[in-house]
């Protein structure tokens, strides 16, 4: 089982929360989100990977799927808090070559608050 819940924290940013497992057959319920955040202006997509169990492949193409589609609005996806044997397929998967992985919130915070920084009327 997976859960998936959005939440905008900043005008230009959205977290999108895991909880569970991402396999092949629980990545619709991710993909409905990021398409609804796709229809949106964000350019910042989080990861909070605290909850985040197990990723699969296909969990993975949604991550890079979204890096993909950020990129092209010159942002980012990024990654938080991943429980280590989740972070282990990640570093496999040589994810961290295409997304920032933040440890904590805090860390993540002063990255947003430098993008605001820079583009005030974010």
């Amino acid at each position: 089982m997976l859960d998936v819940r959005v939440v905008e924290g900043r005008s230009f940013a959205r977290t999108v929360y895991l909880s569970g497992r991402l396999t092949g057959e629980t990545v619709d319920a991710l993909e409905q989100a990021l398409a609804r955040i796709v229809a949106s202006p964000a350019r910042v997509v989080v990861f909070d990977l605290a909850q985040l169990d197990y990723i699969s492949s296909a969990g993975l193409r949604s991550f890079f799927g979204m890096q993909k589609v950020m990129a092209q609005r010159n942002g980012r996806a990024v990654l938080l808090s991943p429980k280590p044997h989740v972070q282990k397929v990640l570093e496999i998967a040589n994810a961290a070559d295409l997304t920032a992985v933040y440890a904590t919130a805090a860390d993540l915070d002063r990255y947003l608050d430098s993008l605001q920084s820079e583009n005030p009327s974010s």
